[in-house]
Order: structure tokens, then C-alpha cells, then sequence
């Protein structure tokens, strides 16, 4: 996660705009799958079998028709992480969207602000998991 985000970091002071939102939302990915499904148990077959945003999305939410976590999730982390995939990381990932500063700036707060919030959420799960 740290070095996705020194990467968009990099990627934003050298002028390559696009990479910028590719490397925060691959940190965004990693912090849900090496921290939120191994603090809630959640098997990694089943979220290996269809691995991109919406279905760890709908995991986190309890919408998954196949995954009930344990712990809800903060609705806050769930609703920043629908809107950012739906405006920023899935047009990103279009081969024909270029970013250009504007983009890349805009993009930069929601994303740092949804890691800040799920690692407060994780914290708080933890604690609940160990009771």
C-alpha cells in the first residue's frame, strides 16, 4: 500500500497523470484484501475467484450472495469506496482515459481519505474481533 502510494505520488511530480489513479486504487485493492478480508475471516477463495473492486465492494457491504462477514463494515468506508470506483477507478481503467493534472489532483483526496478511513475501521474491527 505504501509504495502504490509513493508511486502516485511519483507519478503525479513526473507528469504521468493516468498512473496516478492506477497506483492509489491498487493500494485501495491490497488494503481491502491484505487487511479488511484477513481481519474478517474472509476466505480468499472467494474473493480470488472474481478479483476487482465491485465484488470486494459488495463483500464489504454484505450484498455478496455468497460472503456474510461477521463485523459490518462502516457504512462511510462502503458508500466512499462505491464512489470511487464507479467515478474514478473504473473510467481510469479504460484503455482509452488519459488523466490529466486536474484529474489526477481530484482524485488524490477521496482516495487518501478512504484508506485513512478504512484503516480506523480495521482498527475498530480488530478490537471487536479480539473481545
Amino acid at each position: 500500500v505504501i509504495i502504490d502510494i509513493r508511486e502516485a505520488a511519483r507519478s503525479l511530480a513526473f507528469g504521468s497523470y493516468t498512473a496516478v489513479g492506477f497506483h492509489l486504487y491498487r493500494a485501495i485493492e491490497a488494503l481491502i484484501v491484505k487487511e479488511y478480508f484477513v481481519t474478517l475471516g474472509v476466505p480468499n477463495f472467494e474473493y480470488n475467484e472474481n478479483p476487482n473492486l465491485g465484488n470486494y465492494s459488495k463483500i464489504l457491504n454484505g450484498t455478496h450472495h455468497k460472503i456474510n462477514i461477521p463485523i459490518p463494515v462502516d457504512i462511510k468506508v462502503t458508500s466512499l469506496l462505491d464512489h470511487i470506483r464507479e467515478h474514478y477507478r473504473n473510467p481510469v481503467m479504460h484503455p482509452e482515459e488519459f488523466w490529466d493534472i486536474d484529474k489526477a489532483n481530484s482524485a488524490i483526496g477521496p482516495a487518501i481519505s478512504l484508506i485513512d478511513m478504512m484503516m480506523q475501521d480495521i482498527q475498530e474491527i480488530k478490537k471487536k474481533v479480539s473481545i
